[in-house]
């Protein structure tokens, strides 16, 4: 047998060649399309991850504040109970002083907070009120008549003039 080589027209030669780079170019585009679909998902990737780690560094620094704020939570509970029941005396002591100096009775002062009680003996100072000559609620002035602001002050002004 001899070396048999069988031509091929040339013009099927670059038909092929031409089919060929034809298909190059779409699958380098396709390559293209694709490595930027990739470089973009991996930018992504990357933003997300550093992302994460910035959440993650941010989470362990709120950790170590909490746990130095753990005993100024409790310090603070601590003192909120303390300040609770030195209002508490002091509004006791507030109606005690009222009652003693005044002579105001009991039930009328109670269930009144602070600021009230304070407004009270403030009133009572400036109508100059000694104690036992008439009563600020008005219900010891006569039948159980109820007083405003304005007559009590000028009852009391009237009781001072005397």
């Amino acid at each position: 047998m001899a070396d048999e080589t069988k031509m091929v027209p040339e013009a099927d030669l670059l038909a092929v060649k031409a089919r060929l780079k034809q298909e190059t170019e779409q699958l380098k585009t396709q390559l293209d399309e694709m490595s930027q679909k990739a470089d973009t998902h991996y930018s992504s990737l990357l933003a997300e991850k550093a992302a994460k780690e910035k959440v993650t560094a941010e989470l362990e620094e709120l950790k170590k504040e909490a746990e130095q704020l753990r005993p100024l939570s409790a310090a603070k509970e601590q003192a909120a109970k303390r300040i609770k029941e030195l209002e508490d005396m002091l509004l006791d002591v507030k109606i005690k002083s009222l009652i003693q100096v005044h002579k105001i009775p009991a039930e009328k002062l109670s269930g009144k907070t602070l600021a009230e009680l304070n407004a009270i003996d403030e009133a009572l100072k400036l109508v100059g009120r000694e104690a036992g000559r008439f009563d600020v609620t008005g219900a010891g002035i006569g039948a159980g008549a109820k007083l405003s602001a304005m007559e009590k002050l000028k009852v009391g002004f009237d009781q001072l003039k005397r």
